[in-house]
């Protein structure tokens, strides 16, 4: 996941940065959002203001929990 006050929300850098991941050899689930223009996303109680923004979240969250359940097990 990546956030930003522009408008791409780190799209590039996130990408950027899962290659360098994979080359070393990390685990890097296929799943992930950007939150363009971070800074105003947010309500005043610190929640994503955007529902399907907020589901994006959760689902890559989702995933990240179930990957590392998936390795606990081996």
């Amino acid at each position: 996941m990546s956030a930003s006050p522009g408008p791409m929300g780190g799209i590039r850098s996130m990408l950027g940065m899962r290659s360098v991941l994979e080359k070393l050899g990390a685990m890097v689930i296929p799943q992930g959002f950007s939150l363009g223009v971070a800074h105003q996303a947010f309500t005043g109680d610190g929640n994503l203001a955007d529902g399907k923004a907020d589901a994006e979240v959760r689902s890559v969250g989702a995933a990240l929990v179930g990957v590392t359940r998936n390795l606990s097990r081996q």
